[in-house]
């Protein structure tokens, strides 16, 4: 996984091999993989999400 910031206006939608789009809190971690686990656990340390 690669995590990227940056400023975006518009609306974002799922295209090409993309079939979704999601966003979801920290609070709903147990609903993604171990590897996802580690990262969210690595962003949230670092402020970078709550």
């Amino acid at each position: 996984m690669t995590c990227y910031t940056g400023d975006f206006s518009g609306t974002l939608s799922p295209a090409a091999e993309i079939e979704k789009l999601e966003f979801f809190p920290y609070s709903r971690k147990a609903e993604s993989s171990t590897v996802d686990h580690l990262i969210l656990e690595d962003l949230k340390e670092k402020g970078w999400i709550s």
